[in-house]
């Protein structure tokens, strides 16, 4: 089964919603960093390459 073709307006429409979706998240990450103490923050921020490499050996 043959995958369809890459065109322009795809991969410009995947580039834009790559962007966006990295901002939101950051934006989130540090508006809930910003209601937690500074402990938990620092040990959050942390956890997010364990967080990626245990996601990554999952999927």
């Amino acid at each position: 089964e043959r995958r369809p073709r890459l065109t322009i307006s795809t991969a410009m429409k995947l580039s834009f919603l790559a962007l966006i979706g990295i901002t939101f998240q950051q934006n989130v990450h540090y508006a809930g960093l910003r209601y937690a103490t500074p402990t938990v923050a620092s040990a959050l921020n942390n956890l997010i390459p364990a967080v990626t490499f245990v996601m990554a050996v999952l999927f």
